[in-house]
């Protein structure tokens, strides 16, 4: 009968030194994650960051749509604009996100707190979607924000949602300006506005428009005193003033 010959243990060092070696790929893996939870590896716009503004509550009464500028880029062919907001209370089948452009001809990005996203152009009052409204695994639903970000390099444009590519695609942008967009499709509702960042290359100069552009407002929202650039805030649910839903009404109760 064959007898087995029994292998001499490894020596001590060996289980140290292997002992060390699952210590470090531990810290390692515990330091990726957290660098990749800060944003550190994920991709950043071209250019440096040109201005950081800090924004407001906007209140959006029953089927109304605002789009408001707030930057103008001058002499960059390549510039980006990353908004950061969320649903605050209210009716949840609505819209928010950013836009780039001109109020004529421009492109937006948007999500809902229903767990949707789309993407679309419109020029001269025609839409084209890009990205239909549509469930997209990378938006935070309800009152958890959201961060939206168009860069736009010549007819290169891309758009993310919380740092991941929601869609990219060739497009002429005529206008240079970012701003924000708002849409409420039920009741009315309230979208916090946090923080609006733009990018462009060291020299391109970003101006703050102190009288931004409204989109063309349609006919029965005219009719209905809407004005996005006049139209005063919501003030919270709970104490909103029973009939104050349509912008002519709450203009003729401002201060």
């Amino acid at each position: 009968m064959a007898t087995s010959e029994r292998r001499p243990p490894p020596p001590p060092g060996v289980w140290r030194g292997l002992g060390l070696v699952a210590v470090l790929l531990l810290l390692a893996s515990i330091t990726a994650i957290g660098l990749i939870s800060a944003g550190v590896f994920d991709p950043r716009p071209a250019g440096d960051v040109v201005n950081r503004r800090e924004l407001t509550a906007r209140g959006v009464g029953p089927g109304e749509t605002v789009l408001i500028w707030l930057y103008e880029y001058s002499g960059a062919d390549t510039f980006a604009a990353r908004l950061t907001a969320a649903w605050a209370e209210g009716e949840q089948d609505v819209g928010y996100g950013a836009t780039v452009g001109a109020e004529d001809d421009y492109l937006t990005a948007a999500v809902s707190p229903l767990g949707y996203a789309a993407v679309w152009a419109e020029q001269d009052g025609r839409r084209e979607m890009m990205f239909p409204w549509q469930p997209w695994p990378h938006v935070r639903r309800g009152g958890e924000a959201n961060e939206i970000q168009i860069e736009v390099s010549g007819r290169r444009v891309s758009v993310r949602v919380n740092r991941e590519r929601l869609w990219e695609g060739e497009r002429t942008v005529q206008g240079k300006a970012a701003g924000l967009y708002a849409q409420s499709f039920g009741q009315e509702t309230v979208i916090d506005f946090q923080e609006l960042v733009t990018f462009a290359p060291a020299g391109a100069l970003t101006l703050a428009t102190d009288s931004p552009s409204p989109a063309p407002v349609p006919p029965v929202l005219a009719a209905a005193g809407f004005h996005p650039l006049l139209c005063p805030p919501l003030p919270p649910l709970p104490a909103r003033a029973a009939g104050l839903t349509t912008c002519s009404e709450r203009n003729s109760r401002a201060p």
